[in-house]
């Protein structure tokens, strides 16, 4: 166990405040696996004396992030009970497209997720039927840690709801279809807005993509009307010379 331990609840969403700023690409994600590991290691309350069988229980989940406005659409996929392995990673868990849950799709409530708490008690649950010197455990006797086991980009293939009839926060209007890939970063361009008013021109944008292709297309026609300003400037200037 660490020294220091940091809080998921904070330090997930400024990591993603970080690497996915709003207004990025629709189609892009930046998925974060989450483990949680808890212990009892059997010793009585003198720290010596083993004095029940020790248990060992992890849990763990892919979290998406989808910043295509100033909303952020927040994903969760859990793995079976008995994944074990690589099974327990969305990417490797077959087959794709996967049922993935909407936490939530909001402009600021998205930090603000019970996932990690979910996981929290459920991982601790199995705990507190067990004793120590004759007590009984509560959540807070457990050993615990979470470790954020990887981040990264991910291109979102199939992005939909479920049920596209359900309403969209009722327990079936919550599910959506999921089929993700591996980012790697020279497909991306991150672009930054001339005006801190706009932030709508900036984000970070898969190559190729119809919001990078209308992008190139925009950068492209404000240096066609730059370059015939100045041309027009240049030539006012040689009449006037003249």
């Amino acid at each position: 166990m660490s020294v220091a331990e940091l809080s998921a609840d904070i330090t997930i969403p400024n990591v993603v405040e970080a690497m996915l700023p709003r207004f990025s690409d629709r189609r892009l994600g930046l998925l974060i696996h989450v483990r949680m590991g808890f212990d009892d290691f059997g010793y009585a309350a003198d720290g010596n004396t083993l004095e029940r069988e020790p248990l060992h229980v992890t849990k763990a989940c892919d979290i998406i992030y989808n910043r295509p406005s100033n909303y952020t659409k927040v994903f969760s996929w859990f793995p079976a009970e008995d994944a074990i392995g690589l099974d327990s990673w969305s990417q490797y868990a077959k087959p794709q497209p996967q049922e993935w849950k909407l936490e939530s799709d909001h402009d600021s409530c998205w930090r603000n997720i019970n996932v990690f708490t979910d996981m929290y008690f459920a991982g601790t649950k199995p705990f507190m039927g067990r004793e120590v010197s004759g007590k009984k455990m509560a959540p807070r006797d457990v050993h615990h840690f979470c470790h954020i086991e990887s981040t990264k980009y991910v291109e979102l293939e199939v992005c939909e709801q479920k049920d596209k009839t359900a309403d969209r926060w009722s327990k079936e209007g919550r599910i959506w279809f999921i089929q993700h890939k591996d980012l790697p970063l020279h497909r991306l361009e991150s672009i930054a807005s001339p005006s801190e008013k706009d932030m709508t021109s900036s984000g970070v944008l898969i190559k190729g993509s119809e919001e990078h292709t209308r992008y190139i297309e925009a950068v492209e026609r404000t240096e066609r009307k730059l370059a015939a300003e100045e041309a027009a400037r240049d030539a006012f200037e040689m009449d006037e010379i003249e």
